[in-house]
């Protein structure tokens, strides 16, 4: 509840921009995963991408589940990274400044990773999707 409200409140409602990827989602997403936990700050990210577009921008719904899993995944292995290097039952004051950034760093290229892959599978369907044109000249015909 409390970070699906954050979500809304600080992708909504603080100024972001309206297309890619804004810092909003790095610096906000890093810091509800070391405030509430892995399994909140993904429920709250689902549920505020999803309160979100329903509400606020219905044309962003076709692309709920790409903008969820861009976030999720990021989240899913910088856990993996904190179970490795962050000693059980740490508390988020507790945690080492080099290990802040560490885990900022994983999510927030995890995510530019996601809008990369995700930008280029795009691409690839558009490229094979387009109509064959003729050539004007074609050089194999005499």
């Amino acid at each position: 509840g409390i970070t699906a409200a954050l979500v809304l409140v600080f992708f909504q409602v603080l100024p972001h921009y309206t297309v890619g990827v804004s810092e909003v989602h790095f610096i906000f997403g890093t810091t509800l995963y070391l405030i509430f936990g892995a399994g909140s700050a993904a429920i709250g990210l689902a549920l505020g991408l999803l309160f979100q577009g329903v509400v606020f921008s219905p044309s962003d719904l076709p692309q709920y589940a790409i903008n969820v899993t861009t976030l999720i995944i990021p989240l899913w292995l910088t856990t993996k990274l904190a179970k490795k290097s962050v000693a059980p039952e740490t508390p988020y004051a507790g945690l080492k400044l080099l290990q802040v950034f560490i885990l900022a760093a994983c999510f927030q290229v995890g995510i530019i990773t996601c809008v990369a892959l995700w930008s280029r599978l795009w691409r690839r369907k558009r490229l094979c999707n387009q109509p064959v044109r003729p050539q004007l000249f074609d050089c194999h015909r005499h």
